[in-house]
């Protein structure tokens, strides 16, 4: 059985990674990029930014989610609204894997609330 690791940089500048890496200044960084798959994501980012981590941690769409955006209309009150994290509401793939009787190790899941049970 082959073993996964999604490693995901929050608001990191990928250009300066892969320059520090070439010049010998990340070496862990060079050795992933030499030997392992790697990409930048082209997303919802630019028009939906705070959807990127959910679709990731639930593969939907974001059409799907709660929460799509910090401040969102309302339309009980007809104004607008900040949305906390925990307006992710969706199961993470961690959690389908670990139903599936998968061993899953996560630490730090950016915008992923910590007092949601796992």
């Amino acid at each position: 059985m082959q073993r996964q690791l999604v490693f995901g940089l929050d608001a990191c500048e990928w250009s300066l990674v892969q320059r520090f890496a070439a010049q010998g200044k990340l070496p862990t960084f060079a050795r992933l990029l030499r030997e392992r798959a790697h990409g930048t994501l082209t997303t919802t980012a630019r028009c939906l930014p705070d959807t990127v981590w959910s679709c990731i941690y639930s593969g939907q769409n974001p059409a799907t989610f709660d929460k799509y955006f910090y401040v969102q209309y309302d339309p009980r009150t007809r104004d607008l609204r900040h949305v906390l994290d925990d307006g992710f509401t969706q199961r993470p793939f961690w959690k389908l894997c670990s139903d599936a009787k998968k061993r899953v190790g996560v630490i730090d899941a950016v915008k992923y609330p910590c007092t949601k049970p796992l």
